[in-house]
């Protein structure tokens, strides 16, 4: 529990934010799903959160702002907001 507490105070009040290739309606050539993330926490924060512990509430599939939930321990969850750009295409 300490240490989930230790990844909460270091993941809290933080943005996620994915760069993606989207279609012209803005949708997602391919969801964001809860592997990336754990790969986005483990790159950026150096901390393991495994994609088990990730509820996206639902399907990440357009650009736009969304909100996640981590379940670092039964009583500790951590809410994020994850950001989803459209990446220019060149």
């Amino acid at each position: 529990k300490k240490d989930a507490k230790k990844v909460f105070e270091k993941i809290k009040n933080k943005k996620l934010s994915f760069k993606k290739e989207t279609k012209e309606n803005g949708e997602l050539f391919a969801p964001i799903k809860p592997k990336e993330i754990s790969v986005y926490f483990s790159e950026k924060f150096n901390e393991t959160i495994h994609p088990s512990q990730i509820d996206l509430k639902k399907e990440i599939k357009k650009a736009g702002e969304y909100h996640i939930t981590i379940n670092l321990h039964s009583e500790v969850i951590a809410e994020l907001r994850v950001l989803v750009e459209k990446k220019e295409v060149k």
